[in-house]
């Protein structure tokens, strides 16, 4: 299987129409797919496309794909380059990821973080990626400014200055990046299952080099790579939605053709040595859950029936909530906290792979499981039923990825440089043809008991004499079983009390929808009592156990679930158009008749308070918990890990069945439907379907008090030997009624969102003191936080919280500029609309506001707001809300987190690492 985003776009595209194709001219751009030429004339890479898709060579070699897709007005331009880091050698292991960020850096037109500033500016989102086999980098923007980001897009990948002052600044950035990854127990255990797997081959090197290498390797090395390398014969730009092809080639003609054109140089690649014997690495770490990897060598991107069929084999035995390892170890023996299974493909030789996380005492029983599970797909077919299953799931998995631009871009970017673009084309016929013999002959073949790599990665100081061992078992006694063009959104309110809104979209195959519940865990006396109910909402009904409902679901390629959130229950879904009924009597199900078995709640129960120890493995998610800790004392949006395990053993169920039944009533709920429906269909669907109940509530739903400004802010400080230090202060400000969110937003997108953000700009591209540092304003009914944040390496934690001193206090001494302050807004308006790209997301924003009490007119009126902030919006609002941190979070090693410095107002808290938030850490852009 390739990257996830990839793999789920192959399968929708792979049901268009597929057109034969040739190029039209080598010497000349030339659509490929016109005319009825020779076999000869046909160069590999494009001999079958998919409809709508348009390709093109330039003399110089440069590839072109354009997909078109004229959904919504959005357009992603993705340049791939043929090389990574299996290029690399010892030596200058890394510099592929290192001249990944250098080529941000500007160029001979547009000075360091111009690039980052004006493409931002236009709403672009902007980022790159770096494997083993190639590098790309992409910018999704709204169409509009389609000409304006491909010129400057084009420039920086064919006109990169790298600055030998930005070299040296971005290799302490790179270096953070380093360390923040080697923070990260699952990121170990991936890279030492590739140094098993590929030994003595380029494929066993991390992709991000040593530290040494980094801080070492001179310009004129890295400025030769780039030239050897980044030539138009090694480059495909692909260009995805809302575009006209052939504006699209004259456009990357106009830009591409007059680079250089230079011969590939020849890759010198290790080949690879047979697996001979399996290999076993224990490392431990400061973890608290037992981290485990069972993997195999896999085939290579040309062997592609094998490849589909270890794609089935990993669907049916560790993705979803019905596949084998997941009903065994996490459902029935209840072994591990999660499970999961992959195949993942690459240009030389690809990897199968189980990865788990459990209790340390129970890592080897779940290794067992695994291996015997693998036995199994290798002696006895699966089931029709789990045939089918898996087919459809790549099926749906494709249709609902072609919303996405970016998705299709990598696909098409990710087939031409690993393999050729046919491959598109081609996995879909072969996928039909997969039976459930071809998965038992791939399995045999590839997935020996005999050439298996483990890596466990365990808690320091574990004593592997307690760890619990499997029983012993006589070979062949595993129980083998056959399992048998225009939109219109309106608003009604139902006799019910529930609120609907449907959006109509006759041009869309998919249909989403999104319901919310008012409530959630602003309504739970209790922590943890809303994310219980949630999670244990869907383990069964009064006509569905838990087993069938998932099975139902997967087996036709739906999506179903329930989620709790500080302020409503999320009830969501998805489908083709034809499905919604489908889906709308799966939720009544869930919504009425939920049976909350003790099993089940005790299981999910047991599951919640590994997860809360779990999360501690990581030194963000820690600081992010003890922040929302500290900033909601007296307010159910501080539910923390402590006050969690305090509360969760002692629920009942009879207070889950209540806060249910009170909970989970029409009047409460506001339910979107996006998609190909009608309005009036819709609305008698869910009457008839979500009646009121006439039975009271058992419960009454409590409202808590807005949480109070705090009498006395505090630093926390907890030590924990990390690679990285993560400074994190919270100020409380207004939630989303407030006529002061649009200017808090704005701040936010001033100091962090993106590239160009003052947090990033001044204090990673100018000073080098982070990899990641940003800022967040939590979008909340009551009094909520507002954020900012960084993860630095520890020396440098003084200055960090000094530069956040300047920053903040700047917002409040310094007028905004014009031209910074249109740039902001700009870049929130443009990331707001990409936002919105598919149905689920539309539905999502239109629910969310309509609940919030802003009105799901809101999010069309919502960019008017921010458009009139003004810069003394701006200084009055920092005044008043963010002159000083209400609570200050430090998580890194005890020697190095500045425990003189203090805050003006701040307390010293020494708190200990095992105090958790509910709360991950923020996801980066």
């Amino acid at each position: 299987m390739i990257k996830n985003t990839l793999y789920r776009a192959l399968i929708a595209l792979l049901a268009l129409p597929l057109l034969s194709g040739c190029l039209s001219s080598i010497n000349t751009p030339g659509p490929i797919g016109e005319g009825d030429p020779s076999p000869g004339q046909r160069p590999d890479w494009a001999r079958q496309l998919p409809a709508h898709t348009h390709a093109y060579e330039l003399s110089n070699g440069l590839r072109l794909v354009v997909f078109e897709n004229h959904a919504s007005e959005i357009v992603t331009m993705d340049t791939w380059v043929g090389v990574g880091s299996a290029d690399e050698v010892d030596a200058n292991n890394g510099v592929s990821h290192f001249l990944e960020h250098l080529l941000f850096k500007g160029t001979e037109r547009f000075g360091p973080r111009e690039l980052d500033r004006r493409l931002e500016s236009l709403g672009a989102r902007i980022n790159a990626a770096t494997s083993d086999d190639y590098t790309h980098y992409y910018v999704t923007v709204s169409s509009k400014h389609f000409e304006q980001a491909l010129d400057m897009h084009a420039d920086m990948m064919l006109n990169a200055a790298l600055p030998p002052d930005e070299i040296d600044h971005e290799r302490k950035v790179v270096i953070e990046e380093i360390n923040r990854a080697n923070d990260n127990p699952r990121r170990k255990l991936y890279i030492a299952m590739q140094e098993k797997l590929f030994a003595g081959h380029p494929y066993h090197r991390d992709t991000l080099g040593p530290p040494s290498n980094i801080a070492e390797i001179p310009r004129e090395d890295i400025v030769g790579y780039y030239q050897k390398w980044y030539v138009p014969e090694n480059m495909t730009v692909v260009i995805a939605g809302d575009v006209n092809p052939d504006r699209a080639l004259e456009l990357v003609t106009e830009h591409f053709q007059s680079a250089r054109a230079g011969k590939l140089p020849p890759r010198e690649r290790t080949a690879l040595s047979p697996i001979e014997k399996s290999v076993e690495v224990t490392i431990e770490e400061d973890v608290q859950q037992a981290h485990l990897a069972v993997a195999w060598r896999a085939p290579n991107v040309s062997e592609l029936d094998d490849s589909i069929a270890l794609d089935v084999a990993s669907l049916v035995i560790g993705q979803g909530a019905s596949s084998r390892l997941h009903r065994r170890l996490v459902e029935e023996t209840r072994l591990a906290l999660n499970v999961g299974a992959g195949n993942y493909t690459q240009k030389d030789a690809g990897s199968f792979y189980v990865f788990a996380t459990c209790e340390p005492r129970n890592v080897e029983k779940v290794r067992a499981i695994i291996l015997e599970e693998i036995e199994r797909l290798s002696r006895a077919p699966i089931s029709a039923d789990e045939l089918a299953k898996a087919h459809l799931s790549l099926d749906r998995d494709f249709v609902y990825e072609t919303e996405s631009s970016g998705g299709m871009a990598g696909l098409f970017g990710y087939y031409a440089v690993v393999s050729q673009v046919s491959d598109v084309a081609a996995y879909r016929s072969r996928l039909q043809k997969t039976d459930a013999l071809r998965v038992v002959e791939a399995v045999r073949s590839w997935l020996r008991p005999d050439r298996v790599a483990t890596v466990r990665v365990l808690p320091q100081g574990t004593d592997l004499a307690k760890i619990e061992k499997p029983e012993e078992r006589q070979a062949g006694s595993v129980q083998l079983q056959q399992e048998s063009d225009s939109t219109s959104i309106s608003r009604t309110k139902l006799d019910t009390g529930a609120t609907l809104i449907v959006k109509q979209d006759p041009q869309s195959q998919v249909v989403a929808f999104q319901g919310m519940l008012y409530g959630g865990v602003r309504a739970a006396t209790k922590a943890g009592l809303a994310d219980l109910v949630a999670r244990v909402a869907m383990k069964g009904t009064a006509t569905r156990s838990a087993e069938a409902l998932a099975q139902e679901i997967e087996s036709a390629g739906l999506s179903l679930s329930v989620d709790a959130n500080e302020d409503y229950i999320s009830l969501s879904g998805k489908g083709l158009s034809g499905d919604l009924p489908r889906l709308l009597v799966l939720l009544r199900d869930v919504f009425y008749n939920a049976e909350f078995t003790q099993d089940e709640i005790d299981h999910e129960r047991d599951r919640m308070l590994q997860e809360i120890r779990a999360s501690r493995d990581q030194p963000s998610s820690v600081a992010f918990e003890q922040a929302h800790l500290a900033l909601y004392p007296d307010h159910p949006y501080g539910f923390a890990g402590k006050i969690m395990e305090r509360d969760l053993p002692g629920l009942t169920r009879k207070q889950v069945l209540d806060f249910y039944h009170s909970q989970f009533r029409p009047e409460y709920l506001t339910l979107s439907v996006v998609g190909d429906v009608n309005t009036r269909e819709v609305a008698a669907m869910v009457s008839d379907l979500f009646p009121a109940q006439s039975a009271k509530a058992p419960i009454r739903l409590l409202w808590p008090k807005p949480q109070q400004e705090l009498k006395k802010p505090a630093t926390i400080r907890i030590p924990k030997e990390t690679a990285q230090t993560w400074v994190v202060r919270g100020y409380l400000v207004p939630g989303i009624e407030s006529e002061d969110y649009a200017t808090l937003k704005v701040i936010s997108s001033l100091l962090g969102h993106g590239l160009s953000g003052r947090l990033f700009v001044n204090l990673r591209e100018r000073r080098g003191l982070a990899y990641t540092t940003s800022a967040i304003y939590e979008s909340q009914a009551d009094p909520t936080g507002f954020f900012i944040y960084i993860g630095t390496d520890p020396k440098n934690t003084k200055a960090v919280r000094e530069g956040f001193d300047v920053e903040m206090a700047r917002l409040s001494e310094e007028p905004v500029s014009d031209q910074e302050l249109a740039e902001a807004k700009s870049k929130f308006v443009g990331a707001f609309d990409l936002s919105h790209e598919g149905n689920s997301s539309q539905a999502f924003y239109l629910s969310f506001y309509e609940l919030m009490g802003r009105g799901f007119q809101f999010d069309e009126n919502y960019p008017e707001l921010i458009e009139k902030v003004s810069a003394e919006d701006i200084q009055r609002i920092a005044k008043k809300y963010l002159a000083a941190p209400d609570v200050e979070t430090i998580v890194g090693p005890a020697a190095m987190i500045d425990p003189e410095a203090k805050l003006p107002g701040l307390s010293d808290i020494e708190t200990k690492p095992e105090n958790s938030h509910r709360s991950a850490e923020p996801s980066e852009r």
